[in-house]
């Protein structure tokens, strides 16, 4: 099995067989994963779907293996050649901007998560205000972006069959909600 096929054991990012490396976080960023994929997954009664934190892996078809911060996947999830730390089937990828990951997130990250044929949303979080980008997939291919604002907002996650409600979300990080 060659570099490009092995799935890492640290927390980088295997890409192209060279490691990306995604060490560092901090309070606002753990918060923000925990309380998305929180308020996302109180919907599913039926647990159609599994949520994961940060440190599961994710293998493209084309053998790279990523890290989203936050994932929802179709349950039980399809793994890699049996290994249970290796998920194929991806539904929801959640990434939180860090000042030094923000440009690859929005990047090359996300034209590798889009090689994932089951892959339906992707949400982008921002630490210092109360905004979310929403990348959906449509049926041509195609992906479209709308944003959200505000304590207010809700994101229609109808591929979960849930939404997102950024109040709640955000709730410990602000002190004032109407940002």
């Amino acid at each position: 099995m060659s570099s490009k096929e092995q799935a890492p054991e640290s927390k980088s990012a295997l890409t192209s067989g060279r490691p990306i490396d995604r060490s560092g976080s901090n309070w606002r960023h753990s918060s923000l994963t925990i309380g998305v994929s929180c308020e996302i997954g109180g919907l599913d009664r039926d647990r159609e779907f599994g949520y994961y934190a940060c440190g599961l892996c994710y293998g493209t078809p084309q053998r790279d293996f990523l890290f989203p911060d936050g994932s929802i996947a179709h349950n039980p999830p399809e793994l890699y050649k049996d290994r249970d730390d290796v998920v194929l089937n991806p539904v929801l990828f959640i990434e939180v901007l860090s000042p030094t990951t923000q440009d690859y997130d929005r990047g090359e990250k996300f034209r590798r998560y889009r090689l994932f044929p089951t892959l339906r949303d992707y949400l982008v979080v921002h630490q210092n205000s109360i905004f979310i980008e929403h990348y959906s997939w449509n049926p041509d291919g195609s992906w479209t972006v709308r944003e959200y604002r505000g304590a207010d907002a809700v994101v229609p996650l109808p591929n979960v069959r849930s939404e997102l409600h950024l109040g709640r979300a955000y709730d410990r990080l602000f002190d004032d909600l109407d940002d």
